[in-house]
């Protein structure tokens, strides 16, 4: 430690700052690659490894404070009360907030911000739920705040206000021809991100949805010329994500767009196109001064019997060369794979960041590594606890080998569930959810996982979230 200590305050920041935050869950677990877009993406919870350092000596304190408190959530009105103890190091350090949707809590915070607010000279950037024209106004007056969200647009009382400052989570185009919403851009209000219903329609009149990052169209069975993609790069200089979601499952099986036309013919050619269904594709821009759109995010339905998983993974790979989000759902899925197989063939994929996987352990063959140990004692005799386990293990087993393989990759998102026969007696079934970030470095991975047993036909669900020993997998209790 004494050699460690040795190091600048700088180059020490830094090491520490490498292992200074959680992985961050989804803000739902929705069967997509969306899904791994926390509920605050810029919001970074502390780790373990952050608070053990921050006690450790005094320098390592001083270091450690400005990452300890540089993001806040406020999910709690306990949460609030604890905050206020350290108040003078929230004004010293604190750069995010992130309020939860509840108004008790939203009270709580506002009467712990506000009063307090001047002394904040780091702060830039508040999420604000709800509609708290008083909190708000606050927010917006500071100097050192440039953002704030908000899910729900401001009251009728602040139709004289510059509201540059402020930026709107979600609009359907429906809502966002609203007279009030349209009088709110005017005043300055950006918007993060646009959801259209099977048109087009109004995108490129004579409004403009200023900040706009993100649009979601979703498909009906009509054809659409992506010819408008160019004029939306100009149009839209900040515009980086362009989803399409298919959810009903018409459009990517009668239509097929320039930019998926060459997996497609060659999924023909090889006689897999049966083999999957397209349920949403994300189309990227290389950067913002690029009119130039690429696929960088695929969602997949691999269907009932082909045996053909590692030959689409190849076909996908050598298709989509800059592809980075990866989802690929096994649900419905029946062929068995040797594990071997399944790992080696994310190698191909050289740009990779996000994998979802759906139901991947149950179509893994593992030869002889089928018996292999826990990752954690198991203490009990019930056989379901045994079943979820085995899912457990195996799953962080493949998981940390493919973190190996596919050396872009920096997170994973499963979710696993029991075989109908696996139900026991008693109606119980087991779910398994983790989120693991990948580690630079030695490729190790760590983050968090979710045991849980539901009974069938009910709603509750029991969560049980352990610490892992150190080795395979550091895991983070949520």
């Amino acid at each position: 430690m004494q050699t460690h200590l040795s190091l600048p305050d700088e180059l020490l920041h830094s090491i520490i700052e490498y292992t200074a935050y959680n992985s961050q869950l989804p803000h739902s677990h929705s069967t997509s690659v969306q899904g791994f877009k926390p509920a605050c993406p810029l919001f970074k919870s502390a780790s373990s490894e952050l608070f053990a350092l921050s006690v450790a000596n005094w320098r390592l304190r001083r270091i450690c404070l400005p990452l300890l408190f540089a993001n806040i959530g406020i999910k709690y009105i306990k949460d609030s009360q604890q905050l206020e103890v350290y108040i003078s190091l929230l004004t010293r350090f604190t750069k995010i907030i992130f309020i939860k949707p509840i108004n008790s809590v939203i009270k709580a915070a506002h009467e712990l911000i506000s009063p307090n607010l001047p002394r904040f000279t780091r702060l830039f950037y508040v999420e604000l739920p709800g509609n708290q024209t008083a909190l708000l106004r606050t927010l917006l007056a500071h100097p050192t705040i440039t953002s704030v969200m908000v899910h729900e647009l401001p009251g009728h009382s602040m139709c004289k206000d510059d509201l540059s400052k402020i930026i709107y989570s979600v609009a359907t185009l429906a809502w966002a021809t609203s007279p009030r919403f349209e009088e709110y851009l005017n005043q300055g209000m950006r918007l993060a991100r646009l959801q259209l219903f099977d048109s087009l329609d109004n995108i490129f009149g004579p409004k403009i949805f200023c900040g706009l990052e993100e649009i979601r169209l979703h498909l009906g069975d009509k054809p659409i010329s992506f010819s408008f993609l160019s004029v939306l790069s100009s149009t839209y200089p900040t515009l980086n994500e362009f989803w399409l979601f298919d959810n009903d499952l018409r459009y990517f099986t009668r239509h097929t767009p320039p930019f998926m036309s060459s997996f497609i013919e060659n999924s023909q050619r090889q006689g897999l196109r049966k083999s999957f269904v397209i349920t949403h594709v994300c189309l990227g821009r290389a950067s913002r001064v690029s009119s130039q759109w690429y696929v960088m995010g695929l969602a997949l339905k691999i269907t009932l019997a082909s045996p053909s998983l590692v030959e689409i993974l190849a076909l996908i790979a050598s298709s989509f060369p800059k592809l980075q989000n990866l989802d690929l759902n096994l649900d419905g899925h029946e062929a068995t794979y040797h594990v071997h197989d399944f790992v080696t063939a994310f190698k191909k994929f050289s740009s990779l960041r996000m994998l979802f996987l759906s139901g991947a352990f149950k179509r893994l063959d593992f030869g002889s590594d089928k018996h292999l140990p826990p990752v954690r004692p198991l203490n009990s005799t019930v056989a379901l606890d045994a079943l979820i386990a085995h899912a457990e293990t195996g799953t962080l087993w493949y998981t940390s080998r493919i973190a190996n393989e596919a050396r872009s990759l920096e997170s994973f998102y499963i979710r696993e569930e029991s075989y109908e026969t696996q139900t026991d007696i008693a109606g119980l079934a087991w779910h398994l959810i983790g989120l693991f970030h990948v580690m630079n470095g030695n490729r190790d991975i760590r983050g968090i996982i979710i045991r849980a047993a539901t009974k069938a036909h009910y709603s509750n669900i029991l969560l049980e979230t352990r610490m892992l020993p150190p080795g395979l997998v550091v895991m983070e209790v949520s």
